[in-house]
């Protein structure tokens, strides 16, 4: 491990480290990191990482004007929804705040082998954080800071980051998987993750490959099984996510993805009996994760495919009542875009609520927005989907013609 205090602390600017993040400050933070890194203390650095994303979570929404969680998240999930964090900077907060979490419930043991991914992770994080909300924004990180990498695995996360998916690729077969990635499930299951975001050839065989060497790991198996329901095989899916469903603490991800196996299941066969699962894992997950507005819409949007209406209509108005507590609603008094899954998000809301007047204009903004990209086809389907369980010509009428445009 590499001399924190020599290889990245001088290359913050002092402005920068004496940044208040909660109730203390970068720097500090930063200096708590260096006081246990390279002493076998990896549940430590793993703690100290996550309090530092959860509070320049909290800090850039602050600055963006915007409302804050009570957990770091639902603060992801709000820097992604108003389009304040590119894909794989929120792929790190979420992969720290996981790894946070375990270490301070003690899940697991968390090995020494893990925590240079941990510090490259926490890197990228204060880089991106630095360059986008600090007060300086130029100068805050020295220019050369990446030939000064606070870990041996920062190059390799960096391109995972912020590479395309052939440069992802082509660094991965750089390494010797048997020697990065045998003992840090950490890394293994980021890797995995971006690989199956960016739709590489190579995220098959390297996910097969890690759920063999870790086959207890929870992230793990559901990397494996997000795999396979991206990739039409949601039956497998569904295998693999079953064992965790028993577990003590079953986290909202678990219920997520399998939630959404089930309904592929049910789109290809169209046995309602897929449907209702896919159902009961959405509102399993809605009573843990009561602010997750993800599981809410789909639990909302299942309902109406079940023909329970009151049910959609009263879960959908939650939908609204959740996104509104943390300022993420569209009206006249928004002077800040939504990103625009936020806003698909609160077309459907709007639509499953039965309040149509409102979710015809905000189909009609999706609809400019992208209008021949993949985006509003995936908003398009799932509204014609909705369409089909309704009995109401002049609503079906209305919202057909935004489709046929």
């Amino acid at each position: 491990m590499p001399n924190m205090k020599n290889s990245y602390i001088n290359q913050i600017s002092d402005s920068a480290l004496n940044l208040p993040i909660g109730f203390s400050s970068l720097g500090k933070e930063l200096a708590k990191i260096e006081s246990v890194a390279g002493k076998e203390m990896p549940e430590a650095v793993a703690f100290y990482a996550g309090r530092i994303v959860e509070s320049l979570s909290q800090r850039a929404l602050l600055q963006s004007n915007l409302r804050h969680g009570i957990s770091l998240e639902i603060n992801l999930n709000l820097l992604s929804q108003w389009g304040k964090i590119d894909q794989g900077t929120f792929a790190i907060g979420n992969m720290i705040r996981r790894i946070s979490n375990q270490a301070r419930h003690m899940d697991r043991a968390i090995d020494t082998y893990e925590e240079p991914t941990i510090i490259g992770l926490l890197q990228l994080w204060v880089e991106w954080f630095l360059e986008n909300f600090s007060t300086e924004r130029k100068g805050s990180i020295d220019s050369g800071i990446g030939a000064a990498d606070w870990s041996n695995r920062t190059p390799f996360i960096r391109t995972l980051v912020r590479g395309d998916v052939k440069e992802m690729e082509l660094s991965l077969a750089a390494h010797k998987f048997d020697q990065i990635f045998q003992a840090d499930p950490t890394l293994a299951c980021f890797t995995g993750e971006r690989l199956i975001d960016s739709k590489s050839a190579l995220a098959n065989d390297f996910t097969k490959k890690i759920k063999v060497i870790f086959p207890k790991s929870q992230r793990v198996t559901q990397i494996r099984a997000l795999y396979f329901s991206r990739n039409s095989n949601p039956h497998q899916a569904v295998y693999l996510l079953k064992s965790l469903t028993g577990l003590t603490r079953v986290d909202a991800e678990t219920f997520g993805i399998l939630g959404g196996a089930y309904k592929n299941i049910w789109a290809d066969s169209h046995d309602h009996q897929y449907l209702q699962r896919s159902y009961e894992q959405y509102e399993k997950g809605v009573h843990s994760s009561p602010d997750d507005y993800y599981l809410r819409i789909n639990l909302a949007a299942t309902a109406l495919w079940l023909g329970d209406r009151d049910t959609s209509r009263a879960q959908s108005n939650k939908v609204l009542q959740v996104l509104a507590k943390f300022g993420v609603a569209v009206d006249d008094k928004n002077q800040i875009t939504p990103s625009y899954w936020a806003l698909a998000t609160i077309a459907e809301a709007n639509f499953l609520a039965e309040k149509y007047a409102k979710a015809v204009t905000l189909y009609e903004q999706l609809a400019k927005l992208d209008s021949s990209g993949g985006r509003w086809i995936r908003t398009a389907q799932q509204l014609k989907v909705h369409l089909e369980k309704l009995k109401d010509d002049n609503v079906r009428e209305t919202f057909a013609a935004i489709l046929n445009t």
